[in-house]
């Protein structure tokens, strides 16, 4: 073979194995129950699959109805290993399902994959659950027409004829009114709290505007229109009625049967039409006689929004994780929409500072930043796997999940140790200083000898409470209440000095101003200064680990205000000057 051939070998073979992976194998479905593409009279009570090889250890089988997964137990394996049957514990919905299956060789060996898409015709039957008297199975479909959900339901009575509710959270939201409604009351709720919150905690100036007050009484009419929405379109999905019927306001009060959600429907429109005393009078949120008022009204319907996510048997801890989920999403989501619709467009420069850095102050949401970086963790190498071999993978990434991963440590320190952490030496922690706070660990016995010299305290190297590490961690006590006045006598840098010398772990604790200075920052450029139109001085952003540095003068390092790209981006989709200077005439751009 000659060295051109060899190569060209080579490199088709790299080129070959970079390709998503495909399944070549020999293994193919004979038959199946159901068969691909067919329509079922009623819901199948199993998935049966005939193939030309025998099966191996490895055999997976996943179904999706719906969109929606479906439980399914292990399949089990008949006809010489040839023949694999899935049992489904429960009637399938109507429409369209997919069954995905993977199995191995007789070697271990992947050695297929397909699916097997059927659709189902007819509604799961209604079935009586004895242990809840008066309780019925209904199937409800949502306000959308969308495909309809079988689920156990409480029978309420409206006039002579009974009514048959079923819990909101059980509800198809589809993407019609009901999805419409709550996207609209979601945005327009957390536009009002966020901004008060926003105004009330670091710009009170803002409610000198006009543009200001203006905002807030469009941000409230938009969530007074999507609560309407979403009330009516979630009374209708909960009775199975029509959306019109919905709009009937004594037809919400069906929405108390329906679980912590439909409850939470009712009342979120209760507050969205009271925090019209707020929004139409944001100046209430600065007066301290009714600032509680001003700020708890548009609160409570923010909390609604949480409480809406309450399911399951943890309904406690659902509440105050969903609660305080959602009033953090709604300041940071408030205050972003103010800062660029009211901010950015109205008040002077010096306005737009105080606002900026208050809402600095009041939006890092740590829960929120946390959850997005696990999120990240496992979606990257997911849709690597996707390139790879073609499958997805489902990813459940809660919250609640994130941030107890964070505390991963504390929670196994708690379990071993109890509420209170074990002291693990002494004298260690945080300390004082004339100007400032040091952090300092003398728990070895050189190191607490040579601060008994600097405290001039020489007496304590031969008392005996002191003599090993372990008495000084249970006479930690005594130890600390005499040493912390003492390191008020110097300066964080005198200490720094004396402690480094005697090679005793210390470092100052610093502010950004201090971290910003700091040799080691600088060397890395850590944090890069970035003008920004609207400010007079650079302002400092880190550099996000792992990903190419910002340099300035480069796209990453300017943040345009709204409209300053209108023109170029409108000339590139194919608008003329004359054309852009209409619209922008017309005052449809900026």
């Amino acid at each position: 073979m000659s060295a051109t051939a060899a190569a060209f070998t080579a490199v088709l073979i790299g080129l070959l194995m970079l390709l998503p992976g495909v399944a070549h194998a020999a293994n193919e479905v004979v038959t199946s129950e159901p068969a691909d593409g067919t329509t079922l009279a009623t819901s199948p009570t199993q998935i049966v699959i005939n193939f030309t090889e025998e099966i191996g250890e490895l055999r997976i089988v996943s179904l999706e109805c719906n969109t929606e997964p479906i439980n399914l137990p292990a399949p089990t394996l008949s006809g010489n290993s040839r023949v694999m049957t899935v049992e489904i514990p429960e009637a399938l919905p109507r429409g369209l399902c997919v069954a995905t299956w993977r199995v191995s060789d007789s070697d271990g060996e992947p050695n297929g994959s397909s699916l097997i898409s059927f659709t189902v015709d007819a509604e799961p039957a209604a079935t009586t659950t004895p242990a809840d008297e008066g309780a019925t199975t209904s199937s409800v479909g949502s306000a959308d027409g969308s495909t309809p959900v079988a689920s156990t339901s409480a029978t309420t009575s409206t006039g002579d004829a009974d009514t048959q509710t079923v819990a909101l959270n059980r509800v198809e939201t589809g993407t019609g009114p009901l999805w419409l409604g709550r996207v609209l009351s979601t945005l327009g709720i957390a536009a009002v709290f966020g901004a008060l919150v926003l105004i009330a905690a670091a710009w009170p100036e803002g409610v000198e505007y006009l543009i200001t007050v203006r905002f807030l009484r469009a941000a409230w009419v938009l969530a007074l229109i999507g609560t309407l929405l979403f009330t009516s379109a979630a009374a209708a999905a909960v009775t199975g009625s029509s959306l019109g019927s919905g709009f009937n306001p004594g037809a919400w009060f069906d929405l108390l049967g329906a679980g912590w959600a439909g409850s939470a429907a009712l009342f979120r429109l209760v507050f969205v039409i009271a925090s019209a005393w707020v929004a139409f009078r944001p100046d209430r949120v600065l007066d301290p006689v009714t600032q509680v008022a001003a700020l708890g009204i548009p609160a409570l319907a923010v909390a609604m929004i949480g409480i809406g996510r309450v399911d399951g048997s943890l309904a406690a801890l659902g509440v105050l994780l969903g609660v305080a989920h959602a009033l953090a999403m709604a300041i940071w989501v408030g205050g972003v929409i103010l800062l660029t619709r009211v901010v950015l467009s109205g008040p002077g420069d010096e306005d737009l500072v105080h606002a900026v850095r208050g809402f600095a102050r009041i939006s890092i949401i740590a829960i929120d930043v946390m959850t997005g970086l696990y999120a990240f963790q496992v979606v990257a190498p997911a849709l690597y796997l996707r390139s790879r071999t073609g499958e997805g993978q489902y990813l459940d990434v809660p919250l609640a999940g994130a941030a107890s991963a964070f505390q991963a440590g504390k929670m196994i320190e708690y379990q071993l140790e109890g509420s209170e952490p074990a002291v693990l030496g002494a004298p260690v922690g945080t300390f004082q200083t004339k100007d400032g706070f040091i952090n300092m660990n003398a728990r070895r016995d050189a190191h607490f000898a040579a601060l008994c010299d600097m405290l001039s305290l020489p007496e304590w190297k031969t008392d005996p409470r002191f003599a090993s590490q372990q008495l000084r961690i249970e006479n930690e006590a005594p130890l600390m209440v005499v040493i912390r006045p003492l390191m008020l006598a110097k300066t964080s840098a005198e200490w720094l000095a004396l402690l480094e010398k005697a090679d005793i772990l210390a470092a100052k604790v610093n502010d950004y101003g201090d971290l910003f200075e700091d040799a080691q920052v600088k060397a890395v450029e850590q944090v890069v200064w970035l003008d920004q139109k609207g400010f007079a001085d650079p302002l400092p952003v880190p550099q996000i680990p792992g990903q190419p540095k910002i340099e300035p003068g480069s796209f990453l390092a300017h943040v345009p205000v709204p409209g300053e790209q209108t023109d170029e981006i409108l000339a590139e989709i194919g608008f003329d000057a004359d054309r852009i200077a209409a619209l922008r005439a017309d005052k449809a751009i900026v």
